[in-house]
């Protein structure tokens, strides 16, 4: 596995963001710290993430939206090659 592409975010409580997953190779997301809300676009599923939490998307997932639920989120974002 190579990985392309890392991105750090920070949201505070209530703040969100959104992510254009754009590119080749899964995307995984992987919780640092804090707590968050995130979903997917054409996904049914939403997903509680805490410290320590990886969610893999595949890649060609279109948008992913994230939401803090704590006082700090802080997430990686990596694009990886298989």
């Amino acid at each position: 596995m190579n990985t392309v592409k890392a991105l750090s975010i920070s949201l505070e409580y209530n703040e969100f963001k959104t992510l254009s997953a754009e590119g080749t190779g899964k995307l995984v997301l992987q919780c640092l710290g804090g707590s968050g809300w995130i979903t997917a676009k054409d996904d049914p599923n939403d997903y509680i993430v805490y410290e320590g939490c990886i969610l893999e998307f595949p890649e060609n997932q279109p948008a992913i939206l994230l939401q803090g639920l704590s006082s700090k989120l802080e997430i990686e974002v990596r694009r990886v090659e298989c």
